[in-house]
């Protein structure tokens, strides 16, 4: 067999391989969608998974809201890949809302050695993150989410699950690994026991809500908070 053939031979067999890989994977994305995943990036698992060194300013967030008869609140843990852990039991959304109950200023900042910052960035890039899909979502209204995102060198991929459903296992470990980091702080929970507390949170909430009605005031019918 001549070398002209012999490369036309391999580039139908490559082409082959790829279109059905595509299909394979749109196919399975259209399955996934029956139990709530979506955002599927199908692109990327054609790729190797990148080993990109992580930078101080590389970092790995985990925001978690909570929903339900419970109440409402949330927090928010960011490690960097210099050690520098900020977090908040609060979550900030694009419109500016800001969800839960702030933690006193001395408690929002930790530091970690950067080594264990950059191993838990690392897991993640390592562990596919990047290849999972936007959203993992079972059908429940009260389940709250579970919101990660990996952002390395200025390329960020998000990921949110309800873990209603299936969620990936680089996900949890994720998760459990971030929270391990950052323990809880006794005058924060979501059910604040001492009437200071419960003041501190009130004044907050109330402010928050008086802004969103500035800024919204469709949301708000009259005789309405």
């Amino acid at each position: 067999m001549s070398i002209f053939l012999k490369i036309t031979k391999w580039i139908a067999i490559t082409l082959f391989a790829s279109v059905a890989i595509l299909v394979a994977l749109v196919y399975g994305t259209e399955k996934w969608q029956e139990f709530g995943v979506r955002g599927c990036p199908i692109l990327v698992w054609l790729t190797p998974i990148r080993h990109t060194p992580i930078q101080p300013n590389d970092y790995l967030q985990l925001a978690n809201g909570y929903a339900g008869p419970g109440g409402h609140g949330g927090d928010t843990i960011r490690v960097y890949g210099d050690g520098r852990i900020d977090r908040d039991t609060t979550i900030t959304f694009a419109d500016g809302f800001v969800m839960g109950c702030p933690l006193h200023e001395a408690d929002k900042h930790l530091r970690i050695p950067s080594a264990q910052a950059s191993a838990i960035i690392a897991k993640a890039r390592d562990g596919g993150f990047c290849r999972l899909c936007a959203i993992y979502s079972g059908r429940a209204y009260d389940a709250g989410s579970h919101d990660l995102t990996l952002n390395i060198q200025g390329k960020s991929h998000q990921v949110i699950s309800n873990y209603v459903g299936y969620t990936p296992p680089i996900f949890r470990e994720v998760e459990a690994a971030i929270l391990q980091l950052s323990p809880p702080v006794s005058y924060a929970n979501r059910h604040p026991e001492s009437p200071e507390r419960k003041a501190e949170c009130k004044r907050f909430e109330d402010t928050q809500f008086a802004v969103d009605k500035i800024r919204h005031p469709d949301r708000y019918p009259l005789g309405t908070k």
